[in-house]
């Protein structure tokens, strides 16, 4: 019978510290991408994405509570896939060798990896068709039932419009979220914009030729200050000759 009293908030401290002391381990050996994803080209910033591309070292390693929050959030993608295939729903998730489905241009320096292909199913839909799922909080979850997909989330949507291009899957996608605070489920059904999908494209090998010409792209705020640019991971990197230059050099 252990003789460690198990009371107070020492002990409960000791055994987080050891939890996030592990964790941390794992983080510090993540390998940062030495390519442009699929997933973020939605976003406005083409610079953000392009030092994402280039300084993929000066990205901000998730802290442990934040790992835990993306780790859960595949387990909930896990659990989706298996309610699919209790539903019927014909689902391929991975090649026969375990990989996961993807596509590579540009010779590897663009990619992107699905969550998986629907091949059949039930008479609801057409295939094969792109299969997207995502986690969300309360609040979020309730903005993607209100307004839909492509109003709501602009990186999720050009997500999913590019790999519906690449992966030339141009059914409708089925994209799934579940709500991580009461276990809801909101699907929808989101049509191939064939235009729009070519324009993400483009823009990934715009981004992909100013960077192997050095040529830095346009920031696209104008204040360092704008929400965007506080939760930018490159931030620093990115405002560093203004704030040089209206530094005085008397300022040590």
């Amino acid at each position: 019978m252990s003789t460690i009293p198990i009371i107070g908030n020492s002990y409960f401290h000791r055994i987080v510290t050891s939890i996030e002391k592990a964790q941390l381990k794992e983080i510090n050996k993540q390998v940062p991408r030495s390519y442009i994803g699929a997933s973020g080209l939605g976003q406005e910033c083409e610079r953000r994405i392009q030092y994402n591309y280039m300084h993929p070292e000066l990205k901000i390693l998730p802290e442990p509570r934040m790992a835990r929050i993306w780790a859960f959030g595949d387990m909930i993608e896990t659990y989706i896939e298996k309610l699919l295939r209790d539903a019927k729903f014909d689902l391929a998730s991975e090649r026969e060798d375990g990989s996961q489905y993807g596509f590579e241009l540009a010779e590897g320096k663009i990619k992107g990896h699905i969550d998986g292909v629907l091949r059949g199913g039930p008479k609801i839909m057409e295939y094969p068709a792109l299969a997207e799922f995502k986690s969300a909080k309360d609040s979020s979850f309730k903005k993607f039932v209100k307004n839909g997909l492509a109003n709501e989330n602009a990186t999720y949507y050009s997500q999913v419009q590019m790999y519906q291009k690449c992966m030339n899957l141009l059914n409708p996608a089925l994209w799934l979220v579940m709500n991580k605070d009461t276990s809801e489920i909101y699907a929808e059904l989101v049509p191939h914009h064939a235009a729009f999908a070519d324009t993400l494209v483009d823009k990934a090998e715009r981004i992909l030729a100013a960077s192997e010409a050095g040529d830095v792209l346009k920031r696209e705020y104008l204040d360092k200050n704008n929400w965007h640019c506080k939760y930018c991971d490159f931030k620093d990197e990115c405002w560093k000759e203004e704030m040089e230059a209206t530094t005085p050099e008397w300022v040590q």
